[in-house]
């Protein structure tokens, strides 16, 4: 789907993005975008998708008393979790004498609409500096919950354990390729109405890539690619790519700061 500017007064009038995430997360990067005047190509490569069976997750949740911390990696780790908090008629008080950390701030903003103020949020929006402040905390001993995607980096709960931690990780959601038909938008790459591509996660860019050629991308030249942080860049790097924009904060916001700044330097 595309989605226009609603005006034209915009700095970034006419630049073409492609947003690549989950069509139940792309309406922010969408909307900070086309209100800078973007036309916005929505290209989600990755869907959402709850569990088979929800039944580890429901257990955990009975038993989190058992935990000293609950580690959440993701805004959908607390929406897949709290669904079936939901399901069980329980809420916050659940989370009783448990310290809580998100790995940034949408994920802490998460938690606070459902009634949680986290403990701990890093400086720095990856695993690697939840790990290095928690280790600050002391968690030497610790009983630690990490509730994530099915699959997922395995920094977190490697890093907690060698520091003495006893982490259980939970999926609560997993990620699966979206059926998105890419004509659209490698017809858009060749007539040159692409600008900017973006992705937000690594599975965003294997996704991508396994459904348009790197070599479509190549051969169109003049595509930016902007990425959410160094994670995202790693994969991207594999397939033969180097981001020409990325996020000085990991979050959909900076992103967004980062791309439209950009374009105004190359105007």
């Amino acid at each position: 789907m595309t989605v226009w500017p609603g005006s034209r007064s915009g700095r970034f009038w006419a630049r073409g993005v492609v947003v690549t995430r989950s069509r139940e997360q792309a309406s922010e990067l969408v909307r900070l975008l086309a209100e800078e005047g973007a036309r916005c190509f929505e290209f989600p490569t990755i869907a959402i998708a709850p569990l088979d069976d929800p039944d580890p997750v429901r257990v955990a949740i009975a038993r989190l008393y058992e935990y000293d911390w609950v580690v959440f990696t993701s805004a959908n780790g607390v929406r897949s979790f709290f669904a079936e908090v939901d399901t069980m008629e329980l809420d916050a008080r659940a989370f009783a004498g448990i310290k809580v950390a998100a790995i940034g701030p949408a994920t802490a903003e998460a938690l606070v609409g459902r009634g949680i103020r986290p403990d701990y949020v890093p400086e720095r929006f990856v695993a690697e500096a939840v790990v290095a402040g928690m280790v600050d905390l002391g968690v030497a001993g610790a009983r630690i919950l990490i509730p994530r995607a099915r699959e997922a980096r395995e920094v977190l709960p490697e890093k907690l354990t060698e520091a003495g931690a006893t982490v259980t990780v939970l999926p609560v959601y997993e990620t699966k390729p979206a059926d998105q038909d890419p004509e659209e938008i490698i017809a858009a790459i060749k007539a040159g109405q692409v600008h900017y591509l973006t992705f937000t996660s690594s599975s965003t860019v294997k996704n991508f890539f396994a459904k348009i050629a790197p070599e479509a991308l190549r051969a169109a030249g003049s595509v930016k690619i902007a990425c959410i942080g160094p994670v995202t860049a790693e994969t991207l790097a594999r397939f033969g790519f180097s981001p020409d924009v990325t996020a000085p904060e990991f979050t959909i916001p900076a992103l967004a700061r980062a791309i439209i700044a950009d374009a105004e330097a190359r105007a």
